[in-house]
């Protein structure tokens, strides 16, 4: 015979007890419609409504797992992309694609179902990108990964948990401030292949990020007016950027005509795809400098403006750093200005370049 119900809380709480007994039963309906009557072991009221809401949410997940489709690390990078595109600046979405598609390659993630992607795999992903290039790097590349799993917990309900809860590595506050003295330059253009000296020469006249060096473009110059002109979209701060030409990089500019139709510089006919090569660090290994990375030419370069009396405001023009305080418009720049300080660089650097001469007439 079945027991009689003794006492019930409402038909819609699903905790009632029965007789003979001091225990709170559940009486749940599962997702598919069938129904789960059981005790909960205690006679707590409280702590019964927890074991029911407990169980109903631990059949919901059921039920709802078990109808997700696994995807893979390229579908939630793919739509990862759609979406932050929306979001992001456009520097920003190239900057994800690329370091999204370094995990994909180098840590075999490509076809990867996205819940088989543990803890471990991505802490190995962070160790093998801070021996590749530094930890501030590594812990850079965690942010698309941290923001694309998460999304893809919630909204996107393509995971349960996301496996991101790792410490990140531990960074030094304090601003880096390498550059090379004349010397240092000086040994370095000389430890240089042919090829590689006139694109460092460029840089350390010119102040230009990696990017604007190795992907300018002939029709960004100017030569009767002596200026490059990099457009918005080619441009870190997204903001068209006007820079004079001194000398050094006139006589620079000039000895690469005719080499390519589009691109300035060039190696073995083919535009320039990586600036950090071996050859790069060999040649630093061989001219004795440490610590010193390809960037630090546009640190070099700020350097010895300002030692060379030019005013902080000015280098700030001639190199498109932007503030908080002040947004600049470098197409307006007062080009007359601005050459005669770039100009005073010549000084400081012809007698160290060893410029190759154009046999190309302009």
């Amino acid at each position: 015979m079945a027991e009689v119900k003794k006492k019930s809380i409402g038909k819609s709480t699903g905790l009632y007890k029965r007789k003979n007994t001091p225990y709170w039963w559940v009486d749940v309906m599962k997702p598919d419609g069938s129904r789960i009557r059981q005790s909960t072991g205690t006679a707590d009221l409280k702590l019964a409504k927890e074991y029911r809401d407990k169980l109903r949410a631990e059949m919901w997940q059921k039920e709802k797992l078990g109808e997700l489709e696994p995807r893979t690390w390229d579908e939630a990078v793919e739509r990862f992309l759609g979406e932050v595109v929306v979001e992001c600046t456009p520097g920003t979405v190239i900057t994800y694609r690329r370091m999204l598609a370094w995990w994909g390659e180098k840590m075999g993630f490509k076809k990867k179902k996205l819940h088989l992607i543990t803890k471990g795999d991505i802490s190995a992903g962070v160790y093998r990108r801070a021996a590749e290039s530094s930890k501030s790097t590594a812990n850079r590349y965690l942010t698309p990964v941290r923001a694309m799993l998460y999304r893809a917990v919630d909204p996107w309900g393509w995971l349960e948990k996301s496996p991101t809860r790792f410490k990140q590595f531990s960074e030094a506050k304090q601003a880096r401030k390498r550059h090379l003295t004349a010397a240092e330059m000086q040994r370095l253009l000389q430890e240089l292949p042919t090829h590689q000296k006139p694109i460092v020469e460029f840089a350390l006249a010119m102040g230009f990020r990696a990017a604007n060096v190795s992907k300018l473009e002939w029709s960004w110059i100017d030569m009767p007016n002596r200026v490059i002109r990099i457009p918005a979209e080619a441009f870190k701060n997204r903001e068209s950027h006007v820079a004079p030409m001194n000398d050094t990089v006139t006589e620079i500019i000039r000895a690469q005509i005719g080499k390519h139709e589009r691109y300035v510089f060039t190696y073995r006919g083919q535009p320039i795809k990586q600036l950090n090569t071996k050859a790069w660090k060999a040649a630093l290994k061989r001219a004795g400098i440490e610590d010193y990375r390809w960037h630090d030419n546009r640190h070099t370069w700020a350097t010895q403006l300002r030692l060379a009396g030019v005013d902080v405001a000015d280098i700030q023009e001639l190199g498109g750093w932007k503030s908080e305080s002040m947004v600049k418009r470098y197409a307006t720049v007062d080009l007359k200005h601005l050459a005669e300080k770039a100009a005073r660089l010549d000084a400081v650097l012809r007698p160290t370049l060893t410029l190759v001469k154009s046999q190309v007439g302009t």
